[in-house]
C-alpha cells in the first residue's frame, strides 16, 4: 500500500475508484474477496501479502500487526469519525508505517510495540578481515546478542500471545459480541447507524481488566478481621451465620448463643409476631468441647412455623414502604414469602455472631453492652444510663427499666395492634468498659462504623452517638467535655462526646440511639400497584410485629458487638504487639486495658 504523492489523485477520489472497481466484480468473487480477515495470527505487510476489504465501503486495504483481536477492517475514510469497531468495540490505533488504521486493544497494542522494541535484532559487525583473535571476540559477542535477543523475543511474543488469549476470552464471554463475532459483518454505513446509540454508551467508558469482572460481595457481610456473614431466607429451610476471625481457646458454649437468641425469637409477649419458633441453634464448625477452634464458626437454626399462603396478596402487589418493590427493581425476582432477605429473621445470624462478639469483649477487656427500649411513639423514658442492669431491662415485655413508662408502652402497643396499625420507637445503647484507643481517623471512625452497623438493621432509620443533634444547638464552651486524672487515667467530667473523639473510644461509656420506623405491613386498606403497573388496594395479611423495638434490643446490642470486636482485632493488631513503655500518654493504665480483664477470667 503506497501513500498518496502530489501526482497520485486526491484521497477521495480514490475512495471513488476502488467503490467503482468493486462494483464492477462479479458477486461469487466479490464475496470470496470480501471476507474480513480471520481471528488469530496476522504477520507484518510484505509484497504479495493478501489485501483485505473494509467492511463498511469495501475498498481493498492492507492490515499490519501481528496477534490481531479484532477480525474487522475498516479504510481510513470509514473509520475517521469511529472512535471504535462497533462490532467489538475495540479501540482504534495507527500502526507504524502505515495509512490504514488498525482495530486492535490497547493492551495487545503495546505488548506488541514492547514485543517488536526488545525483539529487534541488533546489527551484525563487519567481518574477514579482522585477525582470528578479534573475530572470535566478535563471533562470541555475536552469539551472545543473538541468543539474548532470542529470548527477548520469546518472551515478547508470548506476553503478546497471553494478552491476546486475555482479550478474546474477555469478548467471547459476553453473548451479545459472540453472537455478532460470529454473524458476517455488516455492510455499509446503516450499520454505523444502527450501532450508534451502543458506540455513544460505550466509548467513553474504559476497557475493563480482568480483576474488574469480579462481582463484588452483596452485603450479607460485615467486618474485616472478625466477619461475619448470614445466610437463608424467612421461610427457607433455615437461617444462620459463618463467624470467622474468632480467636483460638476462647471459651464458649451453646448456651450462651441460645439465652441470646431466646431474646430475639418471635411469639415470646402479646406484643410481638405471634409466629411460634424455638429457633434452636446448632453449632456446626469451630467448637469443641466448649473452645473455640480459631476456624469459621457455623450457626444453623432452622425454620419450622411458615405460612406462605399469607403472602398470596404481596405476590401481587407490592407493600407500600416495604422492601417488595426494590428488590425486584434490583434483582427482577423476590422471595415473596415472609419478605426473604428483607426479612427481620435474617437478624438470626446477627444476633448469633454477637453472642460470640460479646463473649470476646468480656473476656479480654470486661466490656459490657447493654440496649434498652427508650421511647415507643410519643411515649418516653427516663432511665439511669450509668446504674441499670440486664435485670432491669428484661423485668417487663417491653425491655424498658422504667416501669412507669413501661406500662404505657405496652398499652399504645396493644392499641395500635388492635386497630390493625403499627408503630416505631427508639432503642437507646450503653457500651461500659470500652478499651481506649479502638476506631481509626478519616473513613473508619468508631461512631461512622457504628451508624453503618445500626442503620443496615431492619426498619431503621435514625442514629444519634453522644449530645446527637442538641450539639447543633449548643456552643464550644456547652458542648466540650472538660478532662481530669483518676488513678493514673485520663477521663472526662461530662459525656456529650458519646465515648467517641475523633472517631476513636475515649475509654469513657459509649452512648447512641438507634430510631425504628413503624412495620410497613399492616392490616389497614392501603393504595398500592401491582407487579404490571396496576393500582390497586392492599390489605396485607401474615404475622408481624406491632412494634419492632421490643424484639430489636438483643439486634442491637449485637451488631454493637460485632462491631467493637472487629474494631478490638485491629487495634490489637496494630498498636498491642510492641510494648508501651515510653509512649507518649499521661494515662498510665493502658498498658494494663487488656491484661486485667484477662487475667480475672
Amino acid at each position: 500500500m503506497q501513500q498518496s504523492t502530489p501526482h497520485s489523485p486526491p484521497q477521495h477520489q480514490q475512495h471513488q475508484q476502488h467503490q467503482q472497481h468493486h462494483q464492477q466484480q462479479p458477486p461469487q468473487q466479490q464475496q470470496q474477496q470480501h471476507a474480513p480477515p480471520f481471528p488469530g495470527v496476522l504477520h507484518v505487510r510484505r509484497p504479495g501479502d493478501k489485501t483485505h476489504f473494509c467492511i463498511c465501503c469495501q475498498v481493498p486495504i492492507a492490515v499490519y500487526g501481528r496477534l490481531v483481536p479484532c477480525k474487522h477492517a475498516f479504510c481510513l475514510t470509514c473509520a475517521s469519525d469511529m472512535p471504535a469497531c462497533f462490532i467489538c468495540l475495540a479501540g482504534i490505533s495507527r500502526m507504524q508505517r502505515s495509512t490504514r488504521p488498525l482495530f486492535i486493544s490497547p493492551v495487545t497494542l503495546q505488548s506488541f510495540y514492547s514485543a517488536r522494541g526488545r525483539a529487534r535484532r541488533p546489527r551484525a559487525g563487519r567481518s574477514g578481515r579482522a585477525g582470528p583473535r578479534r573475530r572470535a571476540v566478535r563471533c562470541q559477542a555475536h552469539a551472545a546478542r543473538r541468543r539474548a535477543a532470542s529470548a527477548a523475543r520469546g518472551a515478547g511474543e508470548e506476553e503478546l500471545a497471553q494478552n491476546t488469549r486475555l482479550v478474546w476470552a474477555e469478548l467471547r464471554r459476553k453473548p451479545a459480541f459472540a453472537a455478532e463475532l460470529a454473524a458476517p459483518p455488516p455492510a455499509g454505513m446503516a450499520a454505523l447507524q444502527q450501532s450508534s446509540s451502543r458506540l455513544a454508551a460505550r466509548q467513553g467508558a474504559p476497557r475493563r481488566s480482568r480483576a474488574q469482572l469480579r462481582v463484588s460481595a452483596s452485603g450479607s457481610s460485615y467486618g474485616t478481621n472478625f466477619r461475619v456473614t448470614t445466610f437463608g431466607e424467612s421461610h427457607g429451610r433455615g437461617v444462620g451465620c459463618v463467624i470467622d476471625g474468632v480467636p483460638p481457646r476462647l471459651p464458649l458454649s451453646l448456651e450462651e448463643i441460645q439465652f441470646e437468641l431466646d431474646r430475639r425469637r418471635p411469639g415470646q409477649s402479646i406484643i410481638t409476631t405471634p409466629r411460634k419458633e424455638e429457633d434452636t441453634a446448632e453449632i456446626l464448625s469451630g467448637v469443641g468441647d466448649g473452645i473455640t477452634l480459631g476456624t469459621p464458626i457455623a450457626v444453623l437454626v432452622r425454620n419450622k412455623d411458615q405460612r406462605s399462603g399469607d403472602y398470596s396478596e404481596m405476590s401481587v402487589a407490592y407493600r407500600p414502604s416495604h422492601a417488595d418493590a426494590t428488590y425486584d427493581f434490583k434483582y427482577g425476582i423476590r422471595a415473596v414469602a415472609g419478605g426473604g432477605r428483607s426479612s427481620a429473621r435474617e437478624t438470626i445470624g446477627r444476633v448469633a455472631a454477637g453472642a460470640v462478639a460479646k463473649k470476646l469483649l468480656k473476656t479480654v477487656s470486661g466490656t459490657e453492652i447493654l440496649a434498652f427500649v427508650s421511647g415507643v411513639l410519643d411515649v418516653e423514658s427516663n432511665v439511669d444510663l450509668a446504674s441499670f442492669t440486664l435485670e432491669d431491662v428484661e423485668s417487663n415485655i417491653v425491655r424498658c427499666p422504667d416501669q412507669a413508662a413501661a406500662q404505657k408502652m405496652i398499652d399504645v402497643i396493644n392499641d395500635v395492634r388492635n386497630r390493625g396499625e403499627s408503630c416505631g420507637g427508639v432503642v437507646t445503647c450503653v457500651v461500659r468498659g470500652c478499651p481506649k484507643g479502638l476506631g481509626a481517623p478519616v473513613f473508619d471512625k468508631l461512631e461512622a462504623e457504628l451508624a453503618k452497623a445500626m442503620l443496615s438493621l431492619p426498619a431503621t432509620k435514625g442514629f444519634e452517638i453522644g449530645s446527637g443533634f442538641s450539639g447543633a444547638h449548643m456552643t464550644g464552651s456547652e458542648h466540650n467535655d472538660a478532662f481530669f486524672m483518676q488513678d493514673g487515667a485520663v477521663r472526662t467530667r461530662t459525656n456529650r462526646s458519646g465515648g467517641i473523639q475523633g472517631g476513636i473510644s475515649n475509654g469513657e461509656d459509649i452512648v447512641l440511639k438507634v430510631a425504628f420506623k413503624p412495620t410497613s405491613t399492616i392490616g389497614v386498606k392501603q393504595q398500592t400497584v401491582t407487579r404490571e403497573g396496576e393500582e390497586t388496594e392492599l390489605r396485607a395479611r401474615g404475622r408481624h410485629d406491632p412494634c419492632v423495638v421490643p424484639r430489636a434490643v438483643p439486634m442491637v446490642e449485637s451488631m454493637v458487638a460485632l462491631v467493637l470486636a472487629d474494631q478490638l482485632l485491629t487495634h490489637y493488631a496494630q498498636c498491642e504487639l510492641l510494648p508501651r513503655d515510653g509512649a507518649s500518654s499521661p494515662d498510665k493504665t493502658l498498658s494494663q486495658q487488656f491484661s486485667a480483664a484477662a487475667a480475672a477470667h
